[in-house]
C-alpha cells in the first residue's frame, strides 16, 4: 500500500519524466579557457540567511552549493573506481587527495570524460586540454590543494566545469551535455535489464524486469548513511523467494522502483509544488525520525505541519470553527498520508504509516485540539495551540529521551482520532511525581486530559471545570486532586515561600494512596489556619471553607488506592484549581482596580 501510494504521487507529479538527472547542490565550478587553461574555482555557494529573530553571525553559514541537475549515478556508487559523469566530488575530479580509492574513482571520471568527447568533440574540447596540460603537473595539484583551503570545503563538496565561453553556464546545464548523458544512461540499464529476471511487478501490474537492487538511493533520512540508504533491499540467501535474489524477491519492476524511490525523495527534500508553482512542505523532522505528508490531490490547501510544528492560537481556532462558520472542511474525497521513517545504516526503516480520507483527517485534527485545550495556570485564557514537539518532551525530564513510539502515537491521535497508548500519560504522571508542583505544565496536563477524554467510557465525564465556577465534579480523584492544591495555597500564605512545598513533598503518596496522606495533612493545616486567623483572618476563613467544601464533597473516606486513570484524574484536579484560583485573583483585582478608577472620577 505505502509504494502504491508512492507511485501514484510520482505519476502524478511526472517525477519519472527526466530520470537520468537527480537535483543536487554544487558547490565549486571549476573556470577553463576555451583552450583548456585554468582559471581559478568559483565558489557556488551562498549565504543561508539568519531564522527570524536571529542576529546575523559574524561569520554567515553557507549553503552546499546552487542546485543543480546532475547526472544520476549510472552504477553502484559503492564500487571500487567508481565516478559519476560530468560532476563528482572534489576528489573524484581533481589531484587534491592521494589515497588509492580516490586516485582509481579519477582515473574512472577522466576515462568517461574522453568517451563522451568522442561524440562531443568540441564541447569537451576545453576539458581534454586541462587534463593533459595542467591536471597532470604536480606544481598544479598543490596550488588548487592551498586554493582549495580557502573555501574551507570537505573533499567530498562536488563540482563541475564552467567554461568561459558558455557565459557562466555550468557544463551540465549544457543541453547537448544532458542529451549524450539521456542516451548514456538509457543505454546502461537496458544492458543491466537483461541480466534481470522477469516478472508481474506488484506496482504497475505489468510484465518487466524486476530490480534485484533498487538503485535510486535516499538521503538526508536520519539516522541513515550519507551517501543514502535503502528501503528495499536483500542481501542473504534468506530473503530469496521464489528463486528471485536481491531485491527482485520483493516483485518490483525497474521503472516502478524509481518512481517510488523518486517520490520519496521529493517528499524528503520538500520539492513537490501546488499547481500554481508554490512549494509544499511535506517533511517534519521528529527526534531520530521524520514525517513524511503528503494528499492524493495537492490542489487542496491545507498544511498539516503548520499545524503541528508552529501552530497558532488563531490558525487553530479557524480550524476547530470552520464548521459553524459554513466553510467546508473539505469535501474533496482525497486521501491523506503520513509516512514516518528512520534510518538503519544502509537502510531505511519504516516506522509507521497513516492513511485516511482528508476530510477526516482535518476534522480529527480539529477535534485533537479541542481535547488538549486547558486553562492556562496563570492567566485567564485558555491554551488551544500546542506544538508537537512541546507535547512529546512534556513524556520525558530534561536529561533523557523520549519513548520511540511517543510521536507517531499522537500524530495517529491528530490526523485519525485514536486514543493515546497508557504508556503517554504513565509518563506524564511520572515526571509530576518527580517534579513536584513545577511540573504542572499546560502541555503535560492537556496530554492527560486527552489521554482521559479517549479512554473513558463516560463520556459526559467533566475533566475542566470553568476557572469563573464554583461547581464541582462528583470524582473523589477529582476533588483530592483540587484539595491538594487547597493545601499548598494554604501553606503559601501562612509560610510563604519554602524549599519543598506541599506538593514537592506528599504529591506522589497522596495521588497513589490518598487515605495514608491526607489525614496528616488536615493535621499540618490546622497550624497553618491558627497563624492565618491572626494575621489575615478573612483569607483563613475562604480557605477553611473551601477544604471543608472539598472534603464534604470527598465523602466519608477518602480512595484508599487510586489505580492510573484515577491518578490522571488527580492530576487535573490539582491543575484545575490552581487554574480556578489564579483567575479568581485576578478576577478581584481587576475589579478592584475598576472600583478605585470609577471612585477617583
Amino acid at each position: 500500500m505505502i509504494l502504491t501510494r508512492l507511485y501514484e504521487l510520482a505519476q502524478r507529479n511526472n517525477l519519472c519524466d527526466d530520470v537520468a538527472f537527480a537535483t543536487d547542490p554544487i558547490a565549486i565550478a571549476i573556470r577553463l579557457s576555451d583552450d583548456g587553461a585554468f582559471r581559478g574555482l568559483l565558489d557556488l555557494r551562498e549565504a543561508i540567511a539568519p531564522l527570524p529573530g536571529k542576529k546575523t553571525p559574524a561569520t554567515p553559514k553557507l549553503s552546499s552549493g546552487r542546485e543543480v541537475k546532475v547526472p544520476r549515478a549510472h552504477g553502484n556508487t559503492a564500487n571500487r573506481g567508481f565516478a559519476r559523469y560530468f560532476a563528482d566530488t572534489l576528489e573524484r575530479v581533481l589531484p587534491v587527495s592521494d589515497e588509492e580509492k580516490s586516485r582509481l574513482s579519477r582515473e574512472t571520471f577522466w576515462k568517461q570524460i574522453s568517451e563522451a568527447a568522442a561524440d562531443l568533440p568540441d564541447t569537451l574540447a576545453p576539458l581534454q586540454a586541462f587534463r593533459v596540460g595542467p591536471l597532470g603537473d604536480p606544481a598544479f595539484a598543490a596550488k588548487l590543494k592551498a586554493e582549495l583551503e580557502t573555501f574551507k570545503l570537505g573533499l567530498g563538496a562536488r563540482c563541475t566545469f564552467a567554461v568561459e565561453r558558455d557565459g557562466g553556464k555550468l557544463l551540465v546545464e549544457r543541453t547537448d551535455v544532458r542529451a549524450w548523458y539521456t542516451q548514456r544512461f538509457a543505454a546502461v540499464n537496458a544492458a543491466q535489464a537483461t541480466d534481470m529476471p522477469l516478472g508481474i511487478c506488484q506496482l504497475t501490474g505489468m510484465q518487466q524486469p524486476l530490480a534485484r537492487s533498487h538503485r535510486a538511493k535516499l538521503t538526508n533520512i536520519p539516522g541513515g548513511l550519507a551517501t543514502g540508504v535503502s528501503l528495499i533491499s536483500g542481501d542473504k540467501a534468506a530473503f530469496q523467494s521464489y528463486g528471485l535474489d536481491g531485491a527482485a524477491s520483493s516483485a518490483i519492476g525497474v521503472d516502478a522502483a524509481d518512481a517510488y524511490c523518486f517520490a520519496l525523495q521529493a517528499l524528503i527534500d520538500e520539492s513537490l509544488t501546488t499547481p500554481e508553482g508554490a512549494k509544499l512542505r511535506s517533511k517534519l523532522r521528529c527526534g531520530e525520525g521524520c514525517f513524511l505528508f503528503w494528499t492524493a490531490d495537492p490542489a487542496v490547501a491545507f498544511d498539516p505541519i503548520s499545524f503541528l510544528d508552529n501552530p497558532t492560537p488563531e490558525d487553530v481556532t479557524r480550524l476547530i470553527e470552520s464548521p459553524f462558520r459554513g466553510a467546508a472542511t473539505n469535501t474533496n474525497d482525497a486521501g491523506f498520508f503520513c509516512l514516518s521513517l528512520s534510518g538503519a545504516a544502509a537502510r531505511a526503516v519504516v516506522r509507521d504509516y497513516l492513511e485516511t480520507p482528508l476530510a477526516a483527517a482535518k476534522e480529527n485534527l480539529a477535534r485533537w485540539f479541542t481535547q488538549l485545550s486547558v486553562p492556562a495556570r496563570y492567566t485567564a485564557e485558555t491554551v488551544v495551540a500546542f506544538p508537537l514537539y512541546r507535547l512529546i518532551a512534556a513524556t520525558h525530564g530534561e536529561h533523557s529521551d523520549p519513548s520511540p513510539s511517543t510521536a507517531p502515537a499522537l500524530i495517529r491521535a491528530a490526523f485519525r482520532g485514536d486514543p493515546l497508548p497508557e504508556s503517554i500519560m504513565s509518563s506524564c504522571l511520572s515526571r509530576l511525581r518527580a517534579e513536584g508542583s513545577k511540573g504542572f505544565t499546560p502541555e503535560r496536563i492537556a496530554l492527560i486530559k486527552l489521554s482521559l477524554t479517549r479512554l473513558v467510557t463516560t463520556i459526559s465525564e467533566n475533566l475542566m471545570l470553568d476557572p469563573a465556577s464554583d461547581a464541582l465534579p462528583d470524582n473523589p480523584a477529582f476533588l483530592c486532586g483540587m484539595l491538594l492544591a487547597k493545601f499548598e495555597k494554604l501553606q503559601y500564605h501562612a509560610l510563604g515561600d519554602v524549599n519543598a512545598t506541599v506538593t514537592d513533598r506528599f504529591y506522589g503518596a497522596a495521588s497513589c494512596t490518598p487515605a495514608l496522606v491526607f489525614p496528616r495533612l488536615f493535621k499540618s493545616a490546622q497550624a497553618h489556619l491558627s497563624k492565618l486567623d491572626s494575621t489575615k483572618p478573612g483569607l483563613a476563613f475562604n480557605l477553611r471553607r473551601d477544604i471543608a467544601s472539598l472534603a464534604a464533597a470527598i465523602g466519608s473516606e477518602f480512595p484508599p488506592t487510586l489505580p492510573l486513570r484515577d491518578q490522571g484524574r488527580f492530576a487535573l484536579g490539582f491543575y484545575n484549581q490552581l487554574a480556578r484560583d489564579n483567575h479568581q485573583s485576578q478576577t478581584r483585582k481587576l475589579e478592584k482596580a475598576a472600583a478605585e478608577a470609577a471612585a477617583a472620577k
